[in-house]
C-alpha cells in the first residue's frame, strides 16, 4: 500500500480525494485518518470531497464515515466515552446491542442526511444506517427528507417511518402518501407496506387498505398490494379476480427456480426484502437497515449468482456459512437458547450467542450443561411459498443487484 509523507500540501490532498479512483480515495482518507495532527485541517475537504460524490457503494461510503469519525474526535469511544477495540467499532452501523458498548455512527449518518449539499443517492444510503428509533432521528428530519428527496430517499424515509410504529405523525403520514394518486406508484406502494405494520392494532391502517382495496378508480397494483395485506386480517375480504394470483402458485422447486431466473423489479424486491409479511430484514440487513442473525446481504450479489440465491431460499439448509451454523444451548436451570454464536465478542467466561430477535446473549460456561450444533439452517424452510411469483422474482432480481 503506498505510504505519503506526514505533511501533504492542501492541493495534493484534494486532488487524491477528487480522484475518480476508488483506491487513490481510500489511501488518502486512511492517511488523513491516521494523522491526527493534520485531521482537523484536512476536514472541510474531506467533507467537500464526499459532497461531490456522483455514485456511492458500501466500500466507500464505510471509508468515509469511519474518516468523519475520526475528524470528529468520536472514533472508537462510545456514549459514555471509553475507547473501544479499533477494528470493531467500524462495521457495528445500526446494531443496538453494540451502540451500548461501541461508539455508533448515527450522528455522522444523521449528518449526512442533512447534508443539503449531498445527492439523494448518498442520503438515501446514509438514512439506511441510522436506527429508526434514533433520538435525534425526528419525524421532521424524515418529512424533510421525503420532500426534497428524489424517488429513492422518498422510500427510504417511509420506510423508516414505517418502522415507527408508535409515532403517529409517521402513521398519520403515510395513510396520506398511500391515497394520494399524484404520487409515484412505488413510492406509494411503499406506504402501503408501512401501513401493513399496523393493520394488527390499528383500525384506521385497516380501514385505508379497505379503502384502496375496493376503490376501482386505483391502480390495480395499488389495489392489489392493499388486497395482500388485508386478506392476513380480514377473514371476510375475499376478490376472485386477485385471489387467483395466490391459487396459482408454483407446484414444485423446478417452477420456483424458473421464475426466479425471470427479470424482476429491483425497487420491489427491496420493499419485498423489508416487508414485515415476508421478515427478511428481520434476520438480514442491506445497507446498515435490518437484523444480524443471518448474514449481512448488502453485497450478496457480488459472490452470489442468481442460482445460488434463488437455491438459499428454496433450500437453506444446503447452504450455510460456517460462521451461522446454528447452536442450541441448556443450561443448569433448563433455559434453552438457539442462535449462532457471536464472534466478534470473545469471552473465556462467557459463550457469545445471538439469538434470533437479535439479541446478544453472554451464557455463563460454568452454567451449560448441554450444546449441540443443529443441522439445519436458522432461516426457515419455505418461506417463498408465502410469496407470489412476482414477489419472489422480485427479490432474486433485488438480491443478486446487490454488489
Amino acid at each position: 500500500m503506498t505510504r505519503f509523507s506526514p505533511n501533504l500540501p492542501n492541493d495534493l490532498v484534494k486532488r487524491y480525494l477528487n480522484d475518480e479512483h476508488y483506491e487513490n480515495k481510500k489511501i488518502i482518507l486512511h492517511w488523513i485518518a491516521e494523522n491526527k495532527s493534520n485531521t482537523f485541517k484536512f476536514k472541510s475537504l474531506v467533507e467537500e470531497s464526499f459532497s461531490n460524490l456522483k455514485k456511492i457503494n458500501q466500500e466507500i461510503f464505510d471509508d468515509y464515515m469511519v474518516t468523519f469519525q475520526y475528524l470528529d474526535g468520536t472514533f472508537g469511544k462510545d456514549v459514555d466515552g471509553w475507547t473501544s477495540a479499533i477494528g470493531v467499532a467500524h462495521f457495528m452501523e445500526g446494531d443496538e446491542h453494540v451502540s451500548k458498548s461501541f461508539y455508533k455512527r448515527q450522528r455522522p449518518l444523521l449528518h449526512a442526511l442533512q447534508n443539503e449539499k449531498l445527492n439523494s443517492s448518498i442520503k438515501s444510503r446514509a438514512l439506511s444506517g441510522v436506527d429508526p428509533s434514533y433520538k435525534e432521528l425526528t419525524f421532521e428530519i424524515l418529512l424533510n427528507a421525503f420532500e426534497v428527496g428524489e424517488i429513492n430517499l422518498k422510500i427510504e424515509a417511509l420506510r423508516t417511518m414505517g418502522s415507527r410504529i408508535n409515532e403517529e405523525k409517521s402513521k398519520k403520514f403515510l395513510r396520506k402518501i398511500a391515497l394520494n394518486s399524484n404520487q409515484n406508484k412505488d413510492v406509494r406502494l411503499e406506504a402501503i407496506s408501512g401501513i401493513s405494520n399496523t393493520m394488527y392494532f390499528d383500525d384506521e391502517s385497516k380501514k385505508i387498505l379497505q379503502d384502496l382495496t375496493y376503490d376501482n378508480n386505483q391502480m390495480i397494483d395499488i389495489r392489489f398490494n392493499s388486497y395482500k395485506y388485508l386478506r392476513i386480517v380480514s377473514n371476510d375480504v375475499m376478490i376472485e379476480e386477485f385471489e387467483k394470483k395466490f391459487n396459482e402458485l408454483p407446484e414444485n422447486a423446478s417452477q420456483w427456480r424458473e421464475i426466479g431466473n425471470q427479470t424482476g423489479s429491483k425497487i420491489s424486491g427491496a420493499r419485498i426484502f423489508h416487508d414485515s409479511q415476508y421478515q427478511c430484514s428481520s434476520c438480514h440487513r442491506i445497507d446498515g437497515r435490518g437484523g444480524i442473525y443471518g448474514p449481512d446481504l448488502s453485497k450478496v450479489g457480488l459472490n452470489s449468482d442468481r442460482d445460488r440465491l434463488i437455491e438459499s431460499i428454496l433450500s437453506p439448509s444446503d447452504i450455510i456459512q460456517p460462521e451461522y451454523v446454528g447452536y442450541q444451548i441448556t443450561t443448569k436451570n433448563d433455559n434453552v437458547f438457539v442462535g449462532r454464536l457471536d464472534r466478534t465478542l470473545d469471552s473465556k467466561f462467557y459463550l457469545q450467542m445471538i439469538l434470533a430477535n437479535g439479541e446478544r446473549k453472554a451464557i455463563k460456561i460454568d452454567n451449560i450443561i448441554d450444546q449441540k450444533i443443529l443441522d439445519l439452517s436458522l432461516m426457515p424452510n419455505g418461506l417463498h411459498q408465502s410469496m407470489i411469483p412476482s414477489d419472489f422474482s422480485d427479490l432474486i432480481e433485488y438480491l443478486s443487484s446487490r454488489r
